[in-house]
């Protein structure tokens, strides 16, 4: 009975071995861990600051480079300061914030574009008539897997 329990958790041990080793090299895929999110956004006090804290939440614990350009069309509330602040208080250079005046600038998501890396993927979200936070939510964690 004892050599019996001694192979069933031999046995355990390999299989979870293999499973923690395939896991590992599957992190390891550049394509897989580095995201670009450009936001759109306009007036969004209301649901800016939960968004960047689930987006750097979840690219925690899913262990991927998330990249967030937020492209503020002219916000007339506090939008931008929320964003500014939340930079400074994580020191975090991976949250770029461009202002522009227009409702919507096609040479700004070109050059947004441009800079992107190509081994990753670039995600675009137009938050302009969103207003409820917990509508918007479901389609970012669906990028973390």
């Amino acid at each position: 009975m004892l050599a019996l329990l001694l192979w069933i958790l031999a046995i355990y041990g390999v299989f979870e071995g293999l499973s923690r080793f395939v896991r590992y090299f599957n992190s390891r895929s550049s394509f897989d861990r580095r995201v670009t999110l450009v936001l759109i956004v306009y007036n969004g006090e209301a649901y800016m600051e939960g968004i960047l804290r689930m987006i750097g939440y979840k690219a925690a614990l899913s262990r991927k480079d998330v990249r967030v350009m937020l492209i503020d069309a002219g916000s007339t509330d506090a939008t931008c300061e929320i964003v500014k602040r939340i930079r400074e208080q994580h020191e975090d250079d991976r949250i770029t914030l461009v202002q522009t005046d227009r409702e919507a600038d096609s040479n700004i998501l070109c050059q947004l574009w441009k800079e992107a890396e190509l081994n990753s993927p670039l995600f675009l979200f137009d938050l302009r008539e969103w207003q409820n936070q917990k509508k918007i939510m479901p389609y970012l964690t669906r990028i973390f897997g």
